[in-house]
């Protein structure tokens, strides 16, 4: 992972924001609803589609954001306008910025033609996350998310994709890559640890003690399951 762009605190403050914002729960991507899905099927999904990660900064002397989210579309090009967009989470300015926050709001995919013609209009992207889907296809082959006008984040399995970005962009940061397995153990670390923090303590809501007990006796067998997890 490169680390140079990150060594003063206030950099690392936006390291840790995009991470933040890129990780509302377990996984970004919009078909990981949070517990929907049994552990088992995610394995599987996570199995055929193994994700990498890079985040992309700054390059200007100034820390001003020198790339945008219309520089890394044409990157990948023609799987862009190939594609089909899902947006969320959008805040952005720009000549192009009402009429694609109208689509977001609807929550409607667009055409990759019509999301580069309407960022090329952008002037800032504060937030968004953008997921494209190819035709049929109901799981996105990539995700960009924009955080705070300071850098992008991108997830896909295509690493071609992810080599166009390292050569065209001088700050790219690589995540460090997990296994399925891997993954799956932090998936369910965070839903766990969230089962209990949601509870309220035996000493506070008494009348609900023995459920309480009952799930900490559970995460106890959760935790013995990651365990064995961790070690494939």
């Amino acid at each position: 992972m490169a680390t140079g762009i990150w060594e003063d605190k206030g950099k690392q403050s936006t390291k840790e924001s995009l991470l933040q914002r890129g990780a509302k729960n377990a996984f970004p991507f919009p078909f990981f609803p949070f517990f929907p899905l049994s552990p088992a099927l995610k394995l599987f999904i996570l199995k055929r589609n193994p994700m990498y990660r890079i985040i992309i900064t700054a390059q200007a002397d100034d820390n001003s954001l020198d790339v945008n989210l219309a520089n890394i579309l044409h990157l990948l090009e023609p799987l862009a306008s190939n594609s089909q967009w899902d947006i969320s989470d959008l805040d952005c300015s720009g000549t192009g910025a009402d009429e694609l926050q109208q689509l977001a709001d609807a929550k409607v995919k667009i055409t990759g033609t019509d999301l580069l013609r309407l960022t090329a209009k952008l002037t800032q992207i504060l937030d968004g996350l953008f997921s494209g889907y190819f035709e049929g296809k109901n799981i996105p082959w990539i995700s960009i998310r924009a955080a705070d006008n300071v850098g992008y984040e991108v997830q896909t399995a295509n690493e071609a994709v992810l080599g166009r970005m390292r050569q065209k962009f001088k700050n790219v940061s690589d995540m460090n890559y997990l296994t399925p397995e891997q993954m799956m153990v932090q998936y369910l670390k965070e839903w766990a640890q969230s089962q209990i923090d949601q509870t309220a303590q035996p000493e506070v809501r008494p009348d609900i003690g023995m459920i309480v007990l009952q799930l900490i006796d559970k995460f106890e067998v959760l935790k013995n399951r990651v365990k064995e997890l961790e070690e494939i």
